[in-house]
């Protein structure tokens, strides 16, 4: 007969640092593929938006990437409109 507890203990020495290491990887996708979306976003959204600075903007979030759309939420997306 087969014990449980050592089926399981042989499991988890076999196979916990697989499992963990494909945590790290699908948490590194899903931050990947996050900042993409969000550089899309920013992107988009200054084009569409009308300002004086538009065109700077836009090649700031474009050769910035992930830096410049960050600059961009917070210098002109993010402030109130009075």
């Amino acid at each position: 007969m087969i014990n449980i507890s050592h089926a399981l203990t042989i499991f988890f020495e076999n196979w916990a640092p697989v499992l963990g290491a494909g945590f790290f990887v699908g948490l590194l996708l899903f931050i990947i593929i996050y900042s993409i979306v969000f550089w899309v976003k920013m992107l988009i959204d200054c084009i569409n938006r009308d300002f004086n600075d538009r065109p700077i903007w836009i090649l700031v979030i474009f050769f910035g990437n992930l830096l410049g759309a960050i600059l961009y939420y917070y210098c002109v997306k993010n402030k109130k409109i009075s």
